[in-house]
């Protein structure tokens, strides 16, 4: 939740972090020994497909929705279930995951 709340505030109207200066930032993050964050594997995975998103394809999804989407997939395969979807107000949000579904 500090790592949503940070790119938030970083890509905010003071900051205006770009997607590359977000994965620097995460990736500065991750690597760091003295820093724990929960679900590191996850939070990788979010940030390569966030990146993905933002250079190659027109929806601009932000990297907590993307980390969002990679925790509901995670809990539903811990369950043994398939991952149906999620709840969002935002819309570009709802498209990846339908992308991301899509063979």
């Amino acid at each position: 939740m500090v790592l949503v709340e940070t790119i938030w505030t970083l890509k905010g109207k003071k900051y205006k972090l770009t997607p590359t200066q977000i994965d620097q930032t995460v990736t500065a993050l991750l690597e760091q020994t003295n820093i724990v964050i929960q679900d590191d594997d996850l939070v990788w995975r979010a940030l390569v497909d966030y990146l993905d998103n933002a250079v190659k394809k027109s929806l601009k999804v932000d990297f907590p929705d993307m980390l969002i989407i990679h925790i509901g997939k995670d809990a539903a395969e811990q369950y043994g279930e398939s991952f149906g979807g999620f709840y969002s107000f935002d819309s570009n949000a709802r498209k990846a995951f339908v992308e991301a579904k899509a063979p």
